[in-house]
């Protein structure tokens, strides 16, 4: 016997609205990654994308516009999500260039990088 309710399981899942704005986020953030990785190697690509993506979220999860979750949902989850690449990791992980070493600086600059810009704009607000 299921106790659980049909309302409270539908309420487990996501909106059908903050899907869709993550999902169209998500598609422009790859397009523009695409757009860098056509014009760069995937190693610069890598580099650029994740950077200005986590710079772009640090902005994003400190700035109270984006409070809403369906700003959040489109924004961080879905812009720069999709902007920012795991899978480009992967493949520059099979490529002759792959260096473990600038991979640790790719995370180490990327955590840098948001919190420069969190607690940034935080501050900026604060004023």
């Amino acid at each position: 016997m299921n106790v659980r309710s049909e309302s409270t399981e539908t309420k487990l899942l996501p909106p059908k609205k903050t899907m869709a704005l993550a999902f169209a986020g998500g598609a422009i953030g790859s397009v523009l990654r695409w757009m860098i990785g056509e014009a760069f190697d995937t190693q610069v690509m890598l580099w650029m994308a994740n950077l200005a993506g986590t710079a772009l979220l640090g902005f994003i999860n400190s700035h109270p516009w984006f409070n809403p979750e369906y700003r959040k949902q489109f924004w961080a989850v879905g812009l720069c999500g999709g902007f920012t690449t795991m899978s480009g990791l992967a493949v520059w992980q099979y490529s002759a260039d792959f260096d473990l070493l600038e991979v640790g600086l790719l995370v180490a600059g990327g955590l840098l990088i948001y919190w420069l810009f969190r607690t940034t704009t935080a501050r900026m607000l604060a004023k």
